[in-house]
């Protein structure tokens, strides 16, 4: 049940920012930096959060108690980035990005151990409903005690119709560094 769990929410922030990688083009002189901090401001400055990571997500966080809203700006609560050198070849470009930000596999492992002495606590449930509830419970506090790090990686974008997008590679990589894998 909590791998389910935790599947499920490192879906949601994997699909959040598939919908917001898909870039803008921008006339600036250096559009290929205007477009990753486009992509990063999305993901940052969002409030639809329910919108953008899907109904079986929603359901599930419902499931938990958890309302997406809170998970989400819990998650992203004392981040930053920076989006640093970008070299362009041709329609092809490479940013150097720094997230600086919770892991979801940090959250993953605190919460296993926050479920299991509060199932060991609580004496068990039987019922799945009740499992669940104890997920639910602890769930945001281990986003808050999780780590603060930083983390960086080089995104690739294309140049297509005149405007800069991230590649698969590039949101691949993005996606990576804002889990925290």
């Amino acid at each position: 049940m909590q791998k389910r769990l935790m599947a499920l929410l490192s879906a949601a922030l994997v699909a959040f920012c598939a919908v917001c990688a898909a870039g803008c083009g921008t006339e600036s002189p250096d559009e290929p930096r205007a477009a990753v901090e486009a992509v990063l401001a999305r993901v940052w400055s969002s409030s639809d959060a329910r919108a953008l990571i899907g109904e079986e997500t929603v359901s599930m966080m419902q499931r938990i108690d958890v309302s997406p809203e809170s998970f989400m700006g819990t998650y992203f609560d004392g981040a930053s980035y920076e989006v640093g050198d970008v070299s362009v070849d041709g329609d092809a470009a490479t940013a150097h990005v720094v997230v600086r930000g919770r892991s979801m596999g940090d959250v993953e492992a605190a919460l296993m151990d926050a479920y299991t002495a509060k199932a060991l606590e609580d004496g068990g449930h039987s019922e799945e409903s009740g499992l669940y509830l104890i997920a639910g419970s602890q769930l945001l506090d281990c986003v808050r005690s999780s780590a603060i790090k930083d983390r960086s990686c080089e995104v690739s974008l294309q140049k297509a119709d005149g405007a800069w997008r991230l590649t698969d590679e590039g949101s691949a990589a993005l996606t990576s560094i804002l889990l925290g894998r």
